[in-house]
């Protein structure tokens, strides 16, 4: 392709580019969301599911404490808010919950009130006995004070059934149902931009202390700051990189040279990720940063070293390097986490586009620039080759100390900028606390499955008084008896001196109860009753019954005793943390899967002795690195993020510099120049706010280093 055509290519390349990024909605497009990758669909399991589902719906809850002044005002206006779901007080139209449970009070209750007057399930009490009991329960109520003005509904429930349980719950509802907070239902959770905007100007001064609130408060302001960040740290990225060109090459054009395929692929990338994608993570564009220190190296290699003499052995070692590097980048793509997810593909894709304009540019190919400081550059270290790797031995092995020791921050926080004030208003949501007690929640097929596990998980609590499978067949098998049961409840009323046949709409309910119960349906019907408590829930006590899909939960304030595949702990900071451990475990298994995959590459296209002799150099810096950082911090996500992105970048340079000193002897001057690029862009990073983006910086920074002192050691290479 001659000068011509080269330019053509490239001009409407960039004009294709330039179309799409002037299309694109940019407030749409960047997320923002400090909870990214966390309220997603992404399932492994039932319980996974519902964690997920529970942590979304608890966050498009928002709480406001009214302090006496009528709320009607403001509930009316932020009803009439884009994104807002539903508008409610307390935990819901309680009169509705009241008429179905005393409507369904004997296939809710009965049978917990078997259950608590027999000595076992497996063999309750005759039902002369139980009739008996029952008959001596409801006199001892009618001459307790509690029953003043209660003999009216004493007769529609002589069992007791719901005083009992509304006992029970009295605790649970006293801190949800209080006449003094309203909520709010969005349609989306309170992390996102748009929902923090229209929500803000609403939020009362009285609810300035309302942790839910000052959770919004925290989303909104560390949002602000990441945009302002991402911002400041690419910006200080591209001058470093930029600043290094200038003092070491000698003729100032040569900046604008290698600035194209940084251009092309910074703007190429977010431009064909756009096609691919809806939305792009803020913090991932921090990670694409990567793109500056790698790019700019495609056109360094060229500039300096494509007038030496055969540019087919130069082009085949860095088309070989960058294609390594691609390959390794696309492994990343294979995670769920979103964030890195993101930073794969567009890295990727933003490599693959630097390639091809540096390989279309015809300046690249032209005049030696020139380099100021050659004695810099032209000759290695003189670092003692056998010492070295000695050195790189003795490392290895106590980084491998440090991994078999390592632990591990699974913590969301890391991707935030830290606001102390802000994140103590904030305490509900983003960690455990006494305002957020954490709720113990089981899954099943069913609702008095989840129920039962429930039990079997965390006994006690409002729960407790719920049927559940092995309680339902216990009444299923005290059924046939139900009319001796009947008569001596009869009986032990009337020798109490109580008349029986006020009773009588009471006990012929309870025979169609045991006629019912016989016939095996009482199971379906329990769940459908429940389901429909479940749809009346609102506000907090959403939690307690709900459904996903066709798995269901059943949740209690009581904590966990026996830990189970089927339960789990409603602790957002537990549930996250869970979440981040699992992305990590995806992450560790994309990096063995993406070594294995260019292990085998190195070994094809390099043969045996090239291939073994970049890969474990390779391998030794990244343990060195990842086990060095063990020794002094607990690791997380994106220091192997970091190690995975490093060794992407190592294995390009390990690459270019085999074939190109096995082809032409010389030390590549435009290796130390790249150390110097790569150095600049991610020594920027270290400056960063977020702890997520030190970690790859530190660690991405670190193995660079380490990468090019084995490359300085490495003196004589193979030349088969």
């Amino acid at each position: 392709m001659n000068v011509r055509w080269r330019y053509l290519a490239l001009a409407a390349l960039g004009v294709l580019i330039l179309a799409r990024l002037l299309t694109i909605s940019w407030s749409d497009f960047l997320s923002l969301d400090v909870s990214a990758g966390f309220l997603g669909e992404t399932q492994e399991s039932p319980v996974d599911s519902i964690r997920e589902q529970l942590i979304l719906d608890q966050s498009r809850l928002v709480f406001y404490s009214v302090d006496g002044e009528d709320p009607s005002e403001k509930m009316a206006q932020l009803a009439e808010q884009p994104g807002i779901r539903a508008v409610g007080m307390g935990i819901g139209d309680t009169s509705k919950i009241e008429e179905i449970l005393f409507s369904n009070r004997l296939v809710l209750f009965f049978p917990h009130w078997l259950k608590v007057h027999s000595a076992s399930l497996e063999s309750p009490k005759e039902p002369e006995d139980l009739g008996a009991q029952a008959a001596a329960d409801f006199d001892v109520f009618l001459q307790s004070p509690e029953s003043l003005g209660m003999e009216d509904y004493a007769l529609k429930d002589p069992l007791l059934l719901l005083p009992s349980v509304m006992e029970s719950a009295s605790s649970t509802l006293s801190s949800s149902a209080t006449p003094s907070i309203w909520w709010a239902e969005l349609e989306g959770n309170t992390f996102r931009p748009d929902v923090q905007e229209s929500m803000l100007p609403l939020l009362s001064e009285s609810a300035s202390g309302n942790p839910w609130i000052g959770a919004i408060r925290f989303a909104e302001a560390s949002r602000a700051e990441i945009k302002s960040e991402v911002t400041r740290l690419n910006l200080i990225s591209l001058l470093a990189v930029g600043a290094i060109v200038i003092i070491f090459l000698r003729r100032p054009i040569s900046l604008a040279h290698v600035a194209v395929p940084v251009l092309f692929a910074m703007s190429g990338s977010v431009a064909v990720f756009s096609l691919l994608e809806g939305e792009l993570h803020i913090v991932s564009l921090v990670f694409a940063s990567v793109l500056t220190g790698i790019s700019v190296d495609y056109g360094i290699h060229l500039l300096l070293h494509a007038t030496e003499g055969n540019q087919r052995i130069l082009v085949r070692s860095l088309l070989l390097a960058g294609v390594s590097s691609v390959i390794g980048f696309a492994m990343i793509i294979f995670t769920d986490n979103p964030v890195i997810r993101d930073t794969g593909l567009i890295v990727t894709l933003g490599l693959s586009i630097a390639l091809i304009c540096a390989f279309l540019y015809p300046p690249f190919f032209r005049k030696h620039p020139g380099v100021r400081f050659q004695r810099i550059f032209h000759q290695p270290l003189r670092l003692p080759r056998l010492s070295t790797k000695i050195a790189f031995s003795l490392l290895t092995l106590v980084a491998l100390g440090g991994l078999l020791s390592v632990s591990w921050k699974d913590e969301v926080g890391i991707m935030n900028i830290p606001l102390p004030e802000l994140e103590a208003e904030a305490s509900t949501l983003l960690s455990d606390s006494a305002t957020a007690p954490s709720t113990t929640v089981a899954v099943g097929s069913s609702y008095l499955q989840a129920i039962s596990r429930l039990q079997e998980a965390a006994p006690g609590g409002l729960a407790e008084a719920l049927p559940t499978e092995s309680t339902l067949d216990a009444v299923e098998k005290f059924a046939p008896r139900g009319q001796a049961f009947i008569q001596a409840f009869q009986t032990e009323l009337e020798n109490r001196g109580i008349d029986s046949t006020l009773l009588a709409p009471f006990f012929q309910e309870l025979k169609a109860y045991f006629d019912r119960v016989s016939g095996g349906k009482e199971e379906q019907r329990a769940n459908a009753v429940l389901a429909t408590i479940a749809s009346q829930l609102r506000g907090p006590l959403q939690i307690i019954l709900g459904s996903h899909g066709e798995e269901y939960w059943a949740g209690s304030m009581q904590p966990r005793q026996t830990p189970t595949p089927f339960t789990f702990s409603t602790s957002q900071s537990n549930s996250f943390s869970k979440k981040m451990a699992g992305f990590r475990r995806d992450l560790t298994q994309a990096l063995l899967i993406g070594i294995t995959a260019i292990a085998a590459g190195l070994l094809i296209f390099l043969g045996w002795r090239d291939g073994l002799a970049t890969l474990l150099p390779l391998l030794a810096c990244g343990a060195i690195t990842l086990g060095g950082v063990a020794w002094f911090h607990s690791l997380n996500l994106f220091h192997l993020t970091g190690v995975l992105l490093g060794s992407c970048i190592g294995l390009d340079y390990l690459v270019f510099y085999r074939l190109f000193r096995r082809s032409r002897g010389h030390f590549p001057i435009s290796i130390r120049f790249s150390l110097f690029t790569t150095a600049a862009g991610f020594t920027v990073l270290l400056f960063s706010h977020i702890t997520a983006v030190q970690s790859v910086g530190i660690t991405v920074l670190s193995l660079m280093v380490l990468v090019h002192l084995w490359i300085e050691s490495d003196r004589s290479p193979s030349r088969s």
